[in-house]
Order: structure tokens, then sequence, then C-alpha cells
């Protein structure tokens, strides 16, 4: 690339971010949020039913003095289904005692479900379950685990992400106000947020940038595009096709742009 090289500034450049922080920080606050919210439901609106249906389960039966209230279930994505019920049990010697339970299931089933009997402990005073809760004990803790699970890999994901987008940062700055020079880097990989180049010893670096950035091409035909890197290092950085990573004076950009291809 010698006309490029020679067209390229030969001055110490300041390198920008690819991907802001506050854009990180957010994103991944965002997610976190969303995460703790699913596992403050689940341990609070799903957990303690399923734990107190558990300890009754060897000794549920059937309770004459107790009856359905309200019942509503609700399905998602055509096999989750969500329960909320009301239980009353009326007795002589105390109070009315009234429970609300919540069920979360997977079933094939369609239609209405209909509470067949509402069961208890004798010698658990308000221990009130259904027998739609109790036929699919097994069903709701597999369920609340598998959910338990896709939630604590989504904040490790969430982790991964902010420790990989501050690793980028330190290697961006590494980079940044020495003398660059322009090496041509193949796009092995692109996806929404996600650049991985290839360098021309075949390494392979993966940097995450904006959603909507794109990248200065040099032939398109052979997926080639324009990075920049310093002597002594094997990391390449790739340029946006704005050249808004280049800290450039206004001729620079407008020399550099000549060798953009379209696309």
């Amino acid at each position: 690339m010698p006309d490029l090289a020679s067209a390229f500034p030969r001055r110490a450049l300041t390198l920008r971010q690819p991907l802001g922080l506050w854009r990180v920080l957010l994103l991944a606050g965002f997610g976190a949020l969303l995460a703790f919210g699913a596992l403050f439901w689940l341990s609070m609106q799903i957990g303690p039913d399923l734990v107190s249906d558990f300890q009754i389960r060897d000794n549920a039966r059937p309770l004459g003095d107790a009856r359905l209230v309200s019942g509503r279930c609700t399905t998602h994505l055509g096999i989750l289904h969500d329960c909320d019920v009301t239980l009353r049990q009326d007795s002589k010697a105390r109070a009315a005692l009234m429970r609300d339970v919540h069920y979360l299931f997977a079933d094939f089933h369609t239609g209405a479900y209909v509470v067949s009997a509402v069961l208890g402990d004798p010698d658990r005073p308000g221990s009130l379950t259904t027998d739609i809760g109790m036929d699919r004990l097994w069903n709701r803790l597999v369920l609340l685990l598998i959910a338990g699970v896709l939630v604590v890999t989504a904040l490790i994901g969430l982790g991964v992400y902010v420790r990989t987008a501050m690793r980028q940062r330190r290697l961006v700055r590494s980079l940044s106000g020495r003398v660059l020079s322009p090496v041509p880097l193949r796009l092995a990989a692109r996806a929404k947020g996600n650049w991985v180049v290839q360098t021309r010893d075949g390494q392979r670096q993966s940097w995450q940038v904006s959603p909507r950035a794109k990248p200065f091409l040099l032939d398109p035909a052979q997926g080639l595009i324009l990075g920049v890197t310093a002597p002594g290092t094997a990391l390449a950085f790739p340029v946006d096709d704005k050249l808004a990573w280049l800290a450039l004076e206004p001729a620079e950009q407008l020399a550099l742009q000549a060798f953009r291809a379209p696309g």
C-alpha cells in the first residue's frame, strides 16, 4: 500500500474509542436490572409457593373446608403457563385463611385448567394449594432451575461484556499517541456491534464497535478494510468509514478518503 502509506500522517495520532463507555455501562446496567428483576420475581413470586408445596407433598390431602376463590392462567410462548390462584379455608376454630399461590410450569395443554381439589396439610394451617400445582411439582422445580440458570448465565455474560470492553479500551490507549502505520485487514466476521479482523499473518482480533459503525473499505471483493498498527506490536486497530476513530486534521481526512472503496 505505498500510495496510502505515503498519504497517511507521519505523526503521533490519538485514537478514539470505537464504543463509548456510556453505551457499555448503560447496556450492562439495563441488562443487569432486567436480570435482577427476573431473579427477584422468581424468588418472591414463584419460589416460596414451590417450597411450601414440597414441604407438604407427603401429607397433602383434599380439604373439605377449603375452596377456590379465583384463578387465572396465562400462556406464554405456547408452552409456559403462569397461574395465579386465590384459595380460602373456613374453620370454626379460627378465622378464615386466605392464600394467593403462583404456579409457573411448562405444558402443551390447550384450553382451560380446572381445579379439581384444594389440598393442604392438616398439620400446617394455611398451607393451601391445588391439584394443578401438586401434579406439576417437579415440572415447576425444573423450570425454576432452568430460569435461574438462564438469569445467572445472562449476568455472567454481561460481566464478560463489560470486562472485554474495558480490556479493549486499554488496548486502544496502548496504540493512541503513537506514530501509526496503515495496514490492510480482512474483515473475517461482522455482527452488530462486533468486528473480527484478520491480519496478514492470519491472527484474528475481535473489536466491539458501535452498532451503526461501518468499516473503511479498501477492497470489497477481498473483504479488505483499513486498519492501523504501531511498530513492535501485533495489535491492529480497524478504522471506520468516517475516520472518526482517528484524530485527523480535515486535510488529512480528505487525503485518506480518496482511498476508500465504495460499498
